[in-house]
């Protein structure tokens, strides 16, 4: 299931993996209503019987009231957890962006939604990862919505932050360091 498919990166998510012979389910216009979203996970549920990944894309910042980048991810991820953990693959990946660690006059609300979305996908992974539920939060860059079909099941990484531009290959070759001083997750330094 990809939220925020209508456009922009979500549409290209879904219009790539159905080529690519997945199902792809569209969630409702509008994933602030919690009635709307949980009727898609019901949809869901009666037509396919699990999802196997859910990717948590829709976001925009409208009004400093409608802070759809966290509400619509928290909710499709409520949603949808018990229809997720009936599937093997059991994969959230909610998408972020580098303004989840930085400060930039004017964009608080935002950024700080960014940030929570990698907090959430933290919080799945400790509260549902002794069911086997991986979440992930990815980073997808400033970069042509073409150029982010990305397949690849990593466990090491779940809960941690990842970035579009990192090589997965070179990050399996930094896998032991990464896992001992428990990189690539957004920490307070005191």
């Amino acid at each position: 299931m990809i939220n925020g498919a209508t456009k922009g990166y979500g549409h290209a998510m879904t219009v790539n993996y159905a080529l690519a012979v997945l199902v792809a389910t569209l969630s409702p216009a509008d994933t602030t209503n919690r009635d709307n979203v949980e009727s898609a996970a019901k949809c869901v549920q009666e037509d396919f019987g699990k999802l196997d990944i859910l990717i948590g894309n829709a976001g925009y910042l409208s009004r400093f009231d409608r802070l759809l980048n966290i509400k619509g991810t928290y909710l499709m991820s409520r949603a949808t957890i018990p229809v997720l953990l009936k599937s093997y693959l059991k994969t959230p990946i909610n998408l972020s962006s580098e303004g989840a660690h930085g400060v930039i006059p004017g964009a608080s609300a935002y950024m700080t939604t960014k940030l929570m979305i990698c907090n959430l996908s933290e919080f799945l992974r400790i509260d549902y990862g002794s069911q086997d539920l991986l979440a992930y939060t990815v980073n997808v860059g400033d970069v042509s919505s073409s150029s982010t079909n990305r397949s690849w099941r990593k466990e090491w990484l779940a809960g941690r932050y990842v970035s579009w531009p990192w090589d997965t290959e070179e990050l399996d070759v930094q896998k032991d360091e990464i896992l001992e001083k428990d990189l690539l997750k957004v920490r307070f330094s005191v």
